[in-house]
């Protein structure tokens, strides 16, 4: 501290030269009096002490906090937070703060420090020289900081500086994600940018006053939620043991580096992390797997829509790894995903969880009950085994077909019976050879018999007072234009709001003969008002050859749709089964909801062995009566 001339520190306030406080307890540094030119003391006098310039009465006042005791002018004992540097004199500052990092050079020309944020401490064991400070031994620090003693520095914690809510735990300590402006995430605490080396604008430039995060790292230094990470050391090094231009190239046990991540990206992700991560340089996603402890790197690399998952190799302790699904579940639980509680075997499920439908086989719970099936309370019960879908029991009440059947509507019009493609009334006055237009999986009639035309599949008589009739143009045993919402396909008029017409085309173009508007496959219906088709057995395709949904009883694989009942590549087909699901692995058996020859359903309907028992004495007693009843007659009546 340093006044204006005539005037020196007393207790930290500037006083005259003149004043008694000053004369008696103030001297220059020769120890003479002082005179009108002085601006600060060269040395103190009795129970005062040196202090940066002023001198201040020990055990008092600004003094008191700062030193409890002095004699002849220096320090004895320093006050809490303060320390004494060895060989003080009267002549020089005999006290100092724990926390000071500023040099205090004595008159012996020796150098003494504190310890940056350390607020208890002892003096150096040994005295300081010319060239390098001696740092005294740090016990406490700020609440904001940590003591390392071997080190001897306090170290920020996560909090310093952090923002509110931006603090995040990561194994078993914690790192901040966001710092307070002017201050950057180097190794999880917040670092004051100009200290921040390794810490870069996304960009690549230097720091921003203002900045809060990192948006790219340099060297080895790696970037990891908005921070830098030294990957040679501390924290950074259970992230990633070696990085190179900011990239993290080798992750740490646990994680994995997303494909074509650079130093302007997140470059190691945790194998359990489920949330999304977005790369900045070309927006591509990426995540770990739940309660994965350790995976490779997802091949191939992610897109911009669907992040691309890690390939888990162990789970955390308590799980179990489902290799096909690329999961984790609990080891006392379920290998079915969405399953509460599970059959003793563990192969299938007895009750899903809240939201979710158990499907007749027990093998899946879902959001919704699959093909072959219908919601019957919190489980799916199967249909009949001919329908693909049904809103009830019954051979009647099909409201879609397998591939190669076709629907015969009841009266009302709401459901019916699905008999084999071209029998039937889709047979009649269908002419010789004919049945080859093949609609949503199934066969129907291309050529009627003369004074017939195809309506919704069905040999018509054209000319008639019927609605159907009416809406096809005939033209020598088909169709050549259509009306209303029937739309023109293989020489038959088809209706956009019922089968087999609603598996084609949803919408039909006004005024355009029978036009395509609306195509249900998800194509785009070409200037003649036809739907480009799908590969083989695909319902929804989102190229001609790329499909993305197969029809009812066909599971998709490399874009291929295969009956339920067959192999395909790595995937095994299961016998019987009606209704199924590829295994998310793209390997081993197919997931089947539902089969033949069985009444399975999730809600456990099935006759019990009491109630087959039953039925099984009943049985025996009637014909037992049938067959007393028979020798009677045919003996006693005979004798007669």
């Amino acid at each position: 501290m340093q006044c204006q001339t005539g005037k020196v520190p007393i207790n930290g306030i500037c006083t005259e030269t003149t004043q008694p406080d000053a004369t008696t307890n103030c001297k220059k540094e020769n120890d003479s009096p002082l005179d009108g030119s002085d601006q600060t003391c060269g040395q103190c006098v009795g129970t005062y002490f040196l202090y940066k310039g002023g001198c201040y009465l020990a055990g008092s006042g600004t003094g008191g906090k700062l030193c409890t005791s002095a004699t002849d002018g220096v320090c004895k004992t320093p006050a809490d937070g303060y320390f004494i540097p060895p060989g003080a004199t009267k002549a020089d500052q005999s006290v100092v703060a724990c926390g000071e990092t500023t040099e205090v050079t004595l008159k012996d020309t020796k150098k003494y420090k504190g310890v940056k944020y350390c607020t208890r401490c002892a003096a150096p064991p040994a005295a300081g020289d010319a060239g390098t400070a001696a740092v005294a031994i740090c016990s406490a620090c700020e609440e904001t900081h940590s003591l390392n003693q071997q080190d001897n520095v306090c170290n920020a914690l996560p909090s310093f500086q952090c923002v509110s809510g931006k603090l995040e735990p990561l194994g078993d300590t914690q790192v901040c994600t966001q710092c307070s402006e002017g201050y950057v995430p180097i190794n999880g605490i917040c670092t004051a940018k100009d200290d921040a080396a390794n810490c870069k604008k996304a960009g690549g430039g230097a720091l921003d006053s203002n900045a809060q995060t990192c948006g790219q790292c340099t060297d080895a230094h790696f970037l990891y939620r908005g921070g830098c990470y030294d990957s040679a050391q501390g924290i950074g090094k259970k992230l990633c043991t070696k990085a190179a231009a900011g990239v993290c190239t080798t992750p740490a046990a646990g994680y994995f580096v997303p494909p074509e991540a650079q130093s302007k990206d997140q470059s190691v992700l945790s194998c359990g992390e489920t949330t999304d991560l977005v790369l900045v340089s070309n927006n591509k996603k990426y995540k770990g797997v739940a309660f994965c402890s350790a995976c490779t790197a997802p091949s191939p690399a992610g897109d911009v829509s669907t992040a691309a998952a890690a390939v888990c190799s162990a789970c955390q302790s308590g799980y179990d790894l489902l290799q096909e699904e690329n999961v984790c579940r609990q080891s006392n639980g379920c290998a079915i995903p969405g399953c509460k509680t599970c059959s003793s075997d563990k192969k299938t499920c007895n009750e899903c969880e809240s939201g979710k439908h158990l499907t007749p086989t027990k093998e899946a719970c879902l959001s919704s009950c699959p093909a072959g099936s219908y919601t019957s309370g919190s489980a799916c019960s199967a249909c009949d085994p001919s329908c693909a879908t049904c809103a009830q029991a019954g051979a009647d009440k099909c409201t879609s077909c397998y591939p190669g059947s076709a629907l015969v509507y009841s009266t009302d019009g709401s459901a019916g019976t699905c008999i084999p493609e071209c029998t039937g009334a889709f047979a009649e006055h269908c002419a010789a050879n004919s049945c080859t237009g093949k609609i949503g999986g199934s066969n129907y009639c291309v050529k009627c018999d003369n004074g017939y035309a195809p309506i919704d599949g069905v040999c018509t008589a054209v000319g008639g007072a019927g609605r159907a009739a009416s809406a096809c143009t005939p033209g020598d045993g088909v169709c050549t234009a259509c009306t209303g919402n029937y739309y023109l396909l293989s020489g038959g008029c088809y209706q956009t709001t019922k089968l087999p017409g609603s598996s084609v085309c949803t919408e039909v173009k006004a005024g355009q003969n029978g036009q395509c508007q609306t195509c249900a496959n998800g194509q785009s219906a070409n200037g003649q008002g036809v739907c480009p088709s799908c590969p083989d057995n695909c319902a929804t395709c989102s190229t001609t050859s790329t499909c993305s949904a197969c029809f009812s009883g066909y599971y998709l694989t490399a874009d291929t749709c295969t009956k339920c009942t067959e192999n395909n590549g790595e995937v095994t087909g299961v016998t019987s089964c009606l209704s199924c699901a590829a295994p998310s692995s793209g390997k081993g058996s197919v997931i089947c909801y539902v089969k033949t020859g069985s009444n399975s359903t999730g809600s456990g309907t099935n006759l019990s062995s009491g109630a087959i028992a039953g039925i099984s004495v009943a049985v025996i007693v009637v014909v037992g009566g049938l067959v007393g009843f028979l020798c009677w007659w045919f003996v006693c009546r005979g004798k007669a």
